[in-house]
């Protein structure tokens, strides 16, 4: 989902993306979006790891910031790094959100490596673990499904944005 300025705050589009990997130079995501590098951008969806182990993970910016959220739980602020034991073949509700505030060349790439590994491992999550199902801000409740607008269809009983 692309956003007018740094904070989510006009809704300009969304789009399917296969992986986080986007070079966008001194333009904008989208065409029609203006090229002032005042946007933010958030990707919604799953990841599912290729094995159980303890991953870190990485937004490479030039300076803007990104944060990685996992389960709903806050995993990458900025440019610290937590360890996440994630299990083979799980599905995880992933979340990147990048802001851009006047940086002259942006870019956003998500990475990942086993704890413990030097920066050689630091690898882009590829597409093979990156779902594109629809995800819905707050889960749903376990009381419904999330469509492909990123909004809970409840179950009956259930009612409200996250039933």
């Amino acid at each position: 989902v692309y956003y007018d300025y740094f904070n989510f705050t006009v809704r300009r589009g969304e789009g399917v993306v296969p992986m986080i990997n986007f070079f966008w130079n001194n333009n904008a995501p989208l065409p029609g979006m203006p090229s002032n590098n005042y946007f933010s951008v958030a990707y919604l969806g799953l990841l599912r790891p290729y094995e159980t182990a303890s991953f870190q993970f990485r937004c490479r910016t030039n300076g803007a910031t990104c944060n990685v959220i996992l389960n709903n739980t806050l995993h990458l602020n900025g440019s610290a790094y937590n360890n996440f034991t994630l299990t083979r073949n799980t599905n995880y509700h992933l979340k990147v959100e990048y802001m851009e505030a006047y940086i002259s060349i942006s870019w956003v790439y998500l990475e990942w490596r086993k704890t413990g590994q030097n920066d050689s491992f630091w690898v882009a999550v590829d597409q093979q673990n990156l779902l594109h199902e629809a995800y819905c801000e707050g889960g749903c409740s376990n009381h419904g499904c999330c469509n492909t607008q990123g909004h809970c269809v409840c179950d009956a009983g259930y009612s409200g944005l996250n039933c």
